[in-house]
């Protein structure tokens, strides 16, 4: 299973006190637009003549590009037709190998850095699939599970377990900025709830969106924002109760708020995740600037990742058999 989906998918069951939801903010529209997306193509890795378990899949210059952890591959696609570019990668530590692919991100804007969290090491690729350079040593050491590309050509990485929010650049060790903290403080009470994503994202601009809670923000600077300038969802995250009986305190009923997210210009798309069967695969679509939710539109229930560049779309759906990638106008 995908590094960041077992992250993201842990699991706590306990009873103890609880916390109501705060309210929504004030000023949600009534009604927003409903967003139309036509599917461009589709392909399917999961019959016997073509199979591919992807851990990640990004937009990457007119391309697609799926990394697989189990082959030690990344391979691209034409984003308009579907047809397969290049292929790269094997297993090893040297250059161009990789021991356990877990992101693929846009840095700067030509290269494309493949995240081996593995071996704590950043290999960037060129357009074409050939090899760049690689970011080492002790400034990526450590878990590199989740990482964002800013616009001054420095790396952000969320750290857990205390999820730390660090900065990796050209100096010898990252540098520790902030602790992931929530306005809500039972969020911060189990490791289950306070962890934070950074959303897709093309631009230099990154976003951390709690997959079990209520919030996401932009990261402006090298500080935590206040906690009352936080961005809400729309649907409220269920009361949790905390057990605090046990080493680490343990949250219930637990589940997702948010499965995925991803950022265009000033707008973050949030896939819903939730109880209710009729929500998940809606995505909201929230101006960063307000908090403002402008538009939803629908993807199929099984989508586990998107990303979004321009008005281009792409899905990553897991079956049992593999994976399924499908490009959207939109």
């Amino acid at each position: 299973m995908p590094a960041r989906l077992i992250l993201l998918l842990a699991a706590a069951i306990a009873a103890a006190a609880c916390t109501a939801p705060e309210p929504r903010a004030a000023g949600e529209p009534a009604a927003v637009d409903t967003l139309t997306i036509v599917e461009r193509w589709s392909k399917r890795f999961d019959t016997a003549d073509s199979p591919a378990d992807f851990d990640d899949a990004r937009l990457f210059r007119g391309q697609v590009v799926a990394a697989e952890s189990s082959t030690h591959r990344v391979r691209a696609f034409d984003a308009s037709t579907g047809d397969e570019r290049w292929v790269q990668g094997k297993k090893g530590e040297g250059p161009g190998e990789y021991v356990g692919i877990s992101q693929l991100l846009p840095f700067s804007t030509d290269l494309l850095a493949v995240v081996d969290r593995s071996v704590g090491r950043i290999t960037l690729l060129r357009p074409d699939g050939s090899l760049d350079r690689v970011i080492a040593g002790e400034r990526t050491a450590g878990d590199l599970t989740n990482v964002c590309s800013t616009q001054d050509g420095s790396l952000l990485a969320v750290k857990p377990p205390r999820f730390d929010v660090v900065r990796i650049d050209s100096a010898p060790q990252a540098r520790t900025l902030y602790r992931l903290q929530w306005p809500n403080p039972t969020y911060n009470e189990s490791m289950l709830l306070q962890q934070g994503l950074f959303a897709n994202s093309h631009e230099g601009t990154c976003v951390i969106f709690q997959p079990r809670g209520d919030y996401f923000f932009a990261v402006d600077g090298d500080s935590l924002p206040p906690l009352d300038r936080m961005l809400r969802y729309v649907t409220p995250y269920p009361a949790q109760r905390i057990d605090r009986s046990k080493r680490f305190p343990t949250a219930s009923p637990a589940g997702i708020a948010a499965a995925w997210a991803a950022v265009q210009g000033d707008s973050a798309f949030v896939m819903r995740w939730g109880d209710v069967e009729a929500d998940r695969g809606l995505v909201d679509v929230y101006l960063l600037s307000t908090g403002r939710r402008v538009a939803v539109f629908r993807l199929p229930r099984d989508v586990y990742q998107f990303d979004v560049h321009g008005n281009t779309l792409l899905t990553l759906r897991l079956t049992e058999e593999g994976s399924v990638l499908t490009v959207y106008d939109r």
